[in-house]
């Protein structure tokens, strides 16, 4: 979060609306794209054949000269199979540039909770989750952290963050 306040960026936030955190980007005076994959899990079919469209469909269109400095994708590829992966990088391929910065959350237990996370970004410039309320748990997908790279191409692995002071016990930051 730090490297995006220190110059006006372009930042797309893949995950909820609710939770405000484009206020922080708006008060860094960046650009902000927003486009709640959160909502798009909770109304889909995993197994759906149509879910490639149903994802085309969601998301917003965007100008063709538009560039991403930054993607966070929080939680959301827990949620979603390789394959949607795949595509969604597919989708916003041509709006990547040399140089766009992923962040990505991937749960290493065995469970997981059962809908995505709310992140809000605070004054600090770090985020906090939102856990589900009730609490829910679900099968963590099994995903090593070569195919998670593979379904991310062309992005490489820049660093890796986990048992910080602070963080989940069940994260790794990618």
């Amino acid at each position: 979060m730090e490297e995006i306040s220190h110059t006006r960026r372009v930042v797309l936030d893949l995950g909820s609306t609710n939770t405000g955190s484009t206020r922080a980007f708006f008060d860094l005076r960046c650009h902000c794209y927003v486009e709640d994959l959160n909502e798009f899990i909770e109304d889909i079919d995993q197994t759906s054949p149509s879910r490639f469209d149903l994802l085309e469909a969601h998301l917003l269109d965007k100008p063709d000269d538009l560039k991403f400095d930054y993607i966070l994708c929080w939680d959301i590829f827990n949620y979603i199979d390789q394959d949607l992966q795949t595509h969604l990088f597919n989708l916003l391929t041509p709006h990547l540039k040399e140089g766009t910065l992923l962040h990505t959350i991937r749960y290493t237990d065995e469970f997981m909770p059962a809908i995505p996370g709310q992140f809000k970004i605070k004054s600090d410039l770090t985020f906090t989750m939102n856990q589900d309320i009730n609490n829910n748990k679900t099968n963590a997908p099994v995903l090593s952290t070569i195919q998670m790279l593979k379904n991310m191409s062309p992005f490489n692995l820049r660093s890796t963050i986990m048992n910080q002071k602070g963080m989940r016990k069940d994260v790794t930051e990618y």
